[in-house]
């Protein structure tokens, strides 16, 4: 079986949400969203900068594709050039972490 995971369209919407890619491995479909993580703090990316309803509406939406069998991912891109780490930061949005 071929392994390798293909795009095949990006910003496909989902329930009125519009997911940055739609990826295919093998038979499995997948959804993938990417945030950036612009918050910087003693070598760690974080997100979220700020509360962030838009993001828990994509982490829900995402719960609900992989409920109905699709791969489901969030990305985080770290934006800052000296970041070595990544976390969440609860402190800007606990209800997201």
């Amino acid at each position: 079986m071929n392994k390798a995971v293909g795009v095949i369209s990006k910003e496909k919407l989902v329930d009125d949400l519009r997911i940055d890619y739609y990826t295919k491995r093998g038979y499995e479909e997948g959804f993938v969203k990417l945030k950036s993580a612009v918050k910087f703090y003693e070598g760690y990316a974080m997100y979220p900068d700020c509360p962030t309803k838009h993001g828990r509406k994509y982490l829900e939406a995402l719960c609900e594709l992989k409920k109905r069998g699709f791969r489901s991912l969030v990305v985080f891109v770290a934006a800052h050039p000296l970041a070595k780490r990544f976390k969440l930061d609860k402190a800007s949005d606990p209800m997201f972490c």
